[in-house]
């Protein structure tokens, strides 16, 4: 994925996140959050704790870091989904999307 997908990606998962949550942009990340993520290209959990916004045991980290890695660790594009499960959980799942040819 070029670095503006993987933006797009992350855009597109803070999106369904604030409406599933009901919650505001800026309270699930940043837009400089969002170049610091494409800027430091985290590839595994540990990676991603290093970046600002994103502490070791925090609830971003625990909710959606492994979507996040997986937009940084796919050569395909990656499409976030969240859903709420049945006992009100919000579930992030990460859905490769094939290029049409």
């Amino acid at each position: 994925m070029t670095k503006t997908e993987q933006k797009q990606a992350l855009i597109d998962l803070r999106g369904k996140l604030c409406g599933a949550l009901h919650r505001q942009p800026f309270t699930i990340y940043r837009d400089e959050t969002i170049d610091d993520l494409v800027k430091a290209q985290p590839k595994t959990l540990e990676e991603l704790s290093k970046v600002k916004g994103f502490p070791k045991d925090g609830k971003r980290i625990k909710g959606f870091g492994e979507t996040i890695i997986a937009i940084f660790n796919s050569s395909e594009k990656v499409t976030p989904n969240v859903v709420i499960d049945s006992s009100g959980e919000v579930v992030v799942e990460t859905v490769k999307k094939l290029n049409a040819f």
